[in-house]
């Protein structure tokens, strides 16, 4: 939560240039991008004592997603992606099923996108400055197990746009959580990481 906070507080300060931020809005963006987790712990609360794995660690997870976005009203963008990763837990115990052995979880995310841009230089060669909050449900999967859940993270980023095509890096936080109960012991699962996605986008 402590990192959720210190983006909050970066909106803060981009929304401190009135003349920058009026000058922020360059039209909406479709972009893909590579995904990758590190470090983060995992969390399990079940029914049966006997089957709770309690903390356990994460190793790096990755994967890729997609993300539309459109200008709404001065420096906010609002749009939606779609965003899937693969990542171990350690050791190999499913957070979703303890008797899972080879200890893969698969999540799916449909956030809503909520996005500050701010201070883009122009000319031949444009850099973009924004702070990123996605939201939204997920699932979770694990061993033949589906777990709804839900998700939500903020992510800092700047992106160079040479003409309409742009390339860009993000550095950020995501936090699960997710219940099972259907025909198993009833489960809650958390997790959290930190996040650095980079990838590809073109202007409309």
């Amino acid at each position: 939560m402590r990192t959720i906070t210190t983006l909050c507080g970066a909106l803060a300060l981009l929304l401190s240039s009135p003349p920058m931020i009026a000058d922020a809005q360059v039209g909406g963006r479709v972009s893909g991008y590579f995904t990758s987790g590190f470090g983060g712990r995992v969390d399990v609360a079940t029914s049966a004592p006997d089957l709770d794995i309690g903390r356990r660690d994460l190793s790096a997870s990755l994967g890729g997603g997609l993300r539309l976005e459109a200008p709404v009203l001065g420096p906010l963008m609002l749009g939606g992606q779609i965003e899937h990763r693969r990542l171990d837990v350690s050791p190999a115990s499913s957070s979703l099923a303890p008797g899972n052995t080879d200890g893969r979880e698969g999540v799916t995310d449909f956030d809503l996108w909520i996005a500050l841009n701010a201070r883009p230089l122009r000319g031949p060669v444009g850099l973009d400055l924004y702070v990123g909050l996605p939201v939204g449900p997920a699932l979770l999967t694990a061993d033949g197990y589906r777990a709804p859940g839900f998700n939500v993270g903020a992510v800092a980023g700047a992106r160079v746009f040479f003409g309409p095509v742009g390339l860009f890096a993000e550095l950020g936080y995501q936090r699960h959580q997710f219940w099972v109960s259907d025909g198993t012991p009833s489960y809650r699962t958390y997790w959290q990481q930190m996040l650095v996605d980079v990838g590809a986008s073109v202007r409309f």
